[in-house]
């Protein structure tokens, strides 16, 4: 399953936990950007993610599936997607 159909997967109803989590890894992110104001280069530098972290997030994502009310297809869905983020995750 492709990750972007997986964030906004279409037969989900729209909650604001999977956003809370969705802003705090891009606030996490932010944090970490070196990148100062007068600096004029828009590169920039994305923080290495050790396999733990990764992993962890994919628990949360577990987690908090786990909690919402879905049809059997979409959690089997998002179970397979899952495992899959791990198995990648885990080949790194």
């Amino acid at each position: 399953m492709d990750l972007e159909i997986y964030i906004n997967y279409p037969e989900e109803e729209v909650t604001t936990g999977g956003n809370i989590f969705i802003n705090s890894i891009v606030e996490d992110s932010n944090l970490n950007d070196n990148n100062s104001k007068e600096d004029k280069d828009d590169s920039r530098e994305i923080s290495l993610i050790i396999h733990y972290k990764a992993l962890n997030a994919v628990k949360v994502l577990e987690q908090y599936l786990m909690q919402q009310d879905l049809s059997d297809k979409a959690r089997l869905d998002h179970d397979q997607a899952l495992l899959n983020l791990q198995k990648t995750i885990k080949k790194s």
